[in-house]
């Protein structure tokens, strides 16, 4: 929607070369912004609902999911920042008239706010602008001692995620997988760091070899025994005798 705000408002600051009265000036940048917003908004949200068509729920989920922000916010602009601008351009005229008053060449002696005693809104504005003037160094100051001071104690605490973020629902069973093997060890901690993974090829003697071959894993023999028992029954010692 950054965009959407940058073009309503470059036409409502054009709208004061061809119209003097609010009501005109907006209904102009409605005319205008309206129709170039859409375009560049369409194309947007257009191109995140195409992942609608995707095999994959997640992308399903992103491309709705975001192409509905879009549009939301293209109206959410249209409706709330437009008449908002009309508000800021009253507030800023009240604005410069209290502020002319209070610069040291204004008005001085007993009358210097008399024009502003019209109304309290008026009064209070005068009086909350004078208040930000006198004190404006001091508030300076603390706003930058607060910027720094909350900058201090948040960086110290940044930490660098290393997973990647979920994308499947808390039931998934992608995430049952991560949960069960949370509660295991790590290899390397069971094994150690100087481990070596046992071959998974060995040589295993035909069945006259049964002695004096120290390189066989296995004979044939025992591993038929080793079938037919469990092992722990098998009172073999190495040979098939």
């Amino acid at each position: 929607g950054a965009d959407v705000i940058l073009v309503y408002t470059d036409f409502w600051d054009e709208s004061r070369h061809y119209h003097t009265k609010l009501a005109e000036r907006l209904n102009w940048t409605y005319t205008r912004a309206i129709k170039t917003s859409i375009t560049t908004t369409g194309t947007t949200a257009l191109a995140f609902l195409a992942n609608l068509a995707s095999v994959i729920r997640a992308l399903r989920q992103f491309g709705f999911f975001m192409g509905m922000c879009v549009c939301l916010a293209w109206i959410m602009v249209a409706i709330i920042y437009a008449p908002l601008m009309v508000v800021n351009h009253r507030c800023q005229r009240r604005a410069k008239k209290a502020w002319a008053l209070l610069r040291p060449g204004g008005e001085t002696g007993p009358g210097r706010f008399a024009r502003m005693s019209a109304g309290w809104k008026h009064r209070f504005l005068v009086r909350w602008l004078r208040i930000l003037y006198r004190f404006r160094r001091c508030i300076f100051i603390s706003t930058v001692v607060l910027a720094v001071t909350a900058l201090a104690v948040s960086v110290p605490q940044l930490e660098a995620g290393t997973d990647m973020p979920s994308i499947f629902p808390a039931d998934h069973n992608q995430n049952a997988g991560r949960l069960v093997r949370d509660n295991f060890v790590s290899m390397s901690q069971v094994f150690g760091a100087n481990y070596v993974e046992p071959p998974d090829r060995e040589t295993v003697c035909q069945e006259p070899s049964t002695t004096g071959v120290e390189t066989c894993a296995v004979n044939w023999c025992e591993a038929q025994r080793a079938v037919e028992l469990p092992p722990k029954q098998w009172p073999g010692n190495g040979t098939c005798n």
